[in-house]
């Protein structure tokens, strides 16, 4: 059964500076002024069909106690224009539950002339939600697309702007730091250290013809001990060929027999390309530094336009990459290309990276925030990929389900979890379906925690995952 959400005042009607106005009535309590907050919120929508449903009675009583409640959450709250938009954008129409149990945060600290300041945070299960602002005092170093580069906070997690306000040069921060695997203490509290601005991503065409540069004495290395290994694969195309990225990630092409520059501006260079079991296997070189992001190919069907992009990717390290960005200096890309298709095929060059990168020291020491309140479910075997595995230390909360297992994450489990909750009035949540999960390991543990919607602990019937009821400790 599809589930509505449901909203228990319409504030998506509401425009950003009538959300303000509501929100910030912080009079005291009276019948009176629950009776003005009701007539000024019908005033101020301006949407017949909005005005039609306020004169039943009903949606008079509902919306004077939504008000009231909204209000009395909203008390004492003196940073008000961040908290609330952030909150009912990230929680909608439930984020005045959420408001419940978030700390009021105001603490800041400047370096490099730009101010971070706290916020807001609190807690669900091993996971701290902290927002922050950042507000650059002296030019124009942030913008809507800045990237969170480095940072520090508990066990890690994501950082990322969610917001920028041009005329105060403030980028609103939303941080989801998870615990720490092995279970030692963190200290609490949020590092920043270093962020990148004026995103920009190019695609160019490459002049050289690759298939004139295949090199047929080319000569392999091992690769499969080194440091710093990274990459990525296409599953349609790794499932077709029966392969697998540990045993393509062994063997990688000698660097740098060949120093071809595929393109000036990108400072692209073809440092060897040859073939293995039949599959082409090109290395590239580009800029190793923190402000250059990426860069790939893409082989192009100079006739039918066909893009063509890499089944497998890893990168080959000569102990000379620069450890201030994490990775090394080639990247080696492998193509199901046959040696006959490939002069029928042009390179195109695909780069992202940021005109601006600011390290400084950005460091506010928080309290343990707020928790939002957990139901603890009994220990349980689940079959995930036809094995059976064992759920330990399973919480449930108004946002999340997270669980410890021993299952290795890196084998793709994610699509192999079916999560269902099923609410009293009978409608059934794919858990799944518009959540998020996230997982991390410690050894043979791993935790994992699926991220939902809102959920009202005591609205919940029951959970299930792969068809395992789980019950109450």
């Amino acid at each position: 059964m599809e589930t509505k959400k449901k909203h228990d005042v319409p504030l998506e009607y509401l425009t950003e500076e009538q959300l303000d106005d509501f929100l910030e009535y912080t009079q005291p309590f009276s019948e009176e002024n629950l009776q003005a907050i009701s007539r000024r919120f019908e005033e101020k929508t301006g949407n017949t069909s909005i005005k039609k449903l306020s004169n039943t009675k009903k949606w008079q009583k509902g919306l004077i106690f939504a008000a009231a409640a909204l209000v009395l959450l909203l008390v004492g709250f003196t940073q008000l224009g961040t908290l609330k938009r952030t909150y009912y954008q990230l929680f909608g129409s439930d984020a005045d539950k959420l408001l419940l149990n978030t700390d009021k945060l105001d603490a800041s600290v400047e370096d490099q002339g730009l101010r971070l300041t706290a916020v807001s945070a609190f807690k669900d299960g091993g996971t701290t939600y902290f927002l922050s602002e950042l507000t650059d005092l002296t030019g124009d170093r942030l913008d809507g697309e800045t990237m969170i580069d480095r940072w520090q906070m508990n066990g890690g997690g994501n950082s990322r702007v969610i917001n920028y306000d041009e005329k105060t040069k403030t980028a609103t921060i939303l941080t989801t730091a998870i615990a720490t695997f092995d279970g030692s203490a963190s200290t609490p509290g949020f590092l920043l250290e270093s962020i990148l601005s004026g995103r920009w991503e190019k695609q160019t065409m490459s002049p050289v013809k690759l298939s004139d540069h295949i090199n047929q004495q080319a000569a392999w290395i091992d690769i499969s001990k080194q440091d710093g290994q990274g990459g990525g694969s296409d599953p349609v195309l790794m499932e077709k060929y029966n392969l697998t990225w540990d045993e393509l990630n062994k063997v990688g092409l000698k660097p740098l027999e060949m120093n071809v520059v595929l393109d000036e501006e990108q400072e692209v260079v073809l440092t060897n390309a040859a073939y293995k079991d039949d599959f082409l296997h090109v290395q590239i070189k580009y800029p190793n530094h923190i402000k250059r992001e990426y860069a790939f190919i893409v082989l192009i069907n100079r006739k039918t336009g066909e893009e063509k992009h890499s089944m497998a990717s890893f990168q080959v390290d000569e102990g000379t990459h620069n450890n201030q960005t994490g990775r090394t200096d080639y990247e080696e890309l492998i193509f199901d290309i046959s040696a006959e298709q490939l002069s029928e095929y042009d390179v195109r060059i695909d780069g992202m990276g940021h005109e601006i990168q600011q390290s400084g020291e950005w460091a506010i020491k928080l309290a343990e925030p707020q928790a939002l309140p957990t139901t603890d479910l009994q220990d349980t075997d689940v079959v995930v990929d036809g094995k059976k595995i064992k759920l330990k230390n399973i919480k449930l909360s108004p946002l999340s389900l997270s669980f410890e297992c021993t299952v290795d994450m890196s084998e793709s489990y994610d699509s192999d979890w079916q999560i269902n909750i099923q609410m009293k009035d009978g409608t059934t949540l794919d858990y799944l379906k518009d959540g998020m999960m996230t997982s991390g390991s410690e050894g043979k543990k791993t935790s994992i925690q699926v991220s939902g919607s809102y959920l009202e602990l005591e609205n919940i019937e029951k959970v299930s995952i792969n068809g395992t009821e789980l019950s109450k400790k």
